[in-house]
């Protein structure tokens, strides 16, 4: 999620939009006056608000669900257009993924499980491939990391249905770096689940030919 270093009014307008409340509302919320927050909606990155509001701006914004940090992030990323983007300037910090990024990669990850249930291969490889070729491992927060090793586990079930079980582009191999992640993330379940389908595998070797 995103973390301000330094509040200007660009900030306080991304945030008052991804709460969703009237500048009226919005200063209530904050204990601020109206024309606090107009002054600071109408200078925008030109106006920095004083030491007590930057703190009382910081604690809106921890408390804010989820979904307020998702919009927070596409507002700011909105209001930067044609100006300098806040994050590089240092007044603000967004991790990669974005908030916005993970809830599309995990909507992918469902539209992958219809598409394999489906035997859509193609659409499936291309849903996972989007996500496990963009990011690295240490790239990614532990959502990130959760996200990243379901998709490895589903190109592992993938390469499995299509008969590619062993060697560098197979089932097993995929398998394996998937419970290398779940090992990380100290998810045993998922461990196990992986462990048994690394056992199940090489059994596909032996089984005979379909008629």
């Amino acid at each position: 999620m995103a973390t301000v270093h330094e509040w200007t009014g660009l900030e306080a307008l991304a945030l008052r939009k991804a709460l969703r409340l009237s500048v009226r509302a919005f200063a209530e919320r904050l204990g601020v006056s109206v024309n606090t927050v107009s002054n600071w909606e109408k200078f925008l990155a030109k106006r920095r608000p004083n030491t007590e509001s930057q703190a009382i701006l910081d604690t809106a914004l921890a408390q804010a669900n989820a979904q307020t940090h998702v919009r927070f992030e596409a507002e700011l990323a909105k209001l930067a257009e044609g100006d300098t983007p806040p994050e590089t300037t240092g007044r603000v910090t967004i991790p990669r993924p974005r908030a916005w990024d993970y809830e599309t990669w995990a909507d992918d990850l469902e539209r992958a499980v219809v598409a394999l249930a489906r035997q859509n291969f193609s659409f499936a490889e291309s849903l996972l491939h989007r996500w496990t070729s963009r990011y690295k491992a240490s790239e990614l927060d532990e959502r990130g990391l959760s996200l990243l090793a379901r998709s490895t586990a589903l190109q592992g079930d993938l390469m499995r249905d299509q008969g590619a079980v062993v060697g560098p582009l197979s089932a097993q191999r995929a398998y394996a770096n998937a419970r290398s992640l779940y090992t990380q993330l100290e998810i045993p379940r998922r461990v196990a689940q992986l462990d048994l389908s690394l056992r199940v595998v090489p059994l596909k070797i032996l089984e005979p030919p379909r008629a």
